[in-house]
């Protein structure tokens, strides 16, 4: 970040702040060559594309929250959540880091929900992923949802424990 984003080799990382507007725009910006332009990713949609997007919430190389944003923008887009979600579904994979690893469920394959969507109209809710720090399973699920334990005294290390929930406060985002 010192070099890429602040073009200064003093630059003291401990002063940055995502939830500072300047410095996230800073990052975003130098970044800019990694994303697509606008998040208008309709034309895709409409001639049968479908997009499969997972995020590492633990990913220090790119934000999750840029992910999100750009997957909201995507939505407006799009005309709503609704229209995008019948061919782009975004994945936060908690306690992931980039491309994998952390203590989070991060090792599993999208492929096999992709051809279900592709092949059988089956669009995903969740991915079942493997966390093999804990030897645990748990749902990746859909956003805006994310997995929560049914009870107190379910077991967390397996995936059946859990449920995907709403947590966006938005009635209007939580078509599956």
């Amino acid at each position: 970040m010192r070099y890429i984003v602040f073009g200064d080799p003093n630059f003291d990382l401990a002063s940055f702040n995502y939830q500072n507007q300047s410095d996230v725009s800073r990052y975003v910006n130098a970044l800019a060559p990694q994303f697509p332009v606008s998040p208008d990713l309709s034309a895709f949609g409409r001639k049968g594309g479908k997009l499969i997007i997972w995020q590492g919430e633990g990913d220090s190389v790119v934000n999750y929250e840029v992910t999100r944003e750009f997957y909201e923008a995507s939505a407006k887009a799009a005309g709503g959540f609704r229209t995008l979600k019948s061919f782009n579904r975004l994945f936060a994979v908690p306690g992931t880091t980039h491309c994998g690893g952390g203590p989070g469920p991060w090792a599993f394959d999208p492929l096999p929900v992709l051809e279900q969507w592709v092949e059988k109209s089956q669009p995903p809710k969740s991915i079942i992923g493997f966390a093999p720090d804990t030897n645990s399973t748990q749902p990746i699920c859909a956003y805006p949802k994310q997995a929560r334990l049914i009870s107190s005294s379910a077991d967390p290390t397996v995936a059946s424990s859990y449920r995907c929930v709403n947590i966006s406060g938005d009635p209007n985002n939580d078509t599956d």
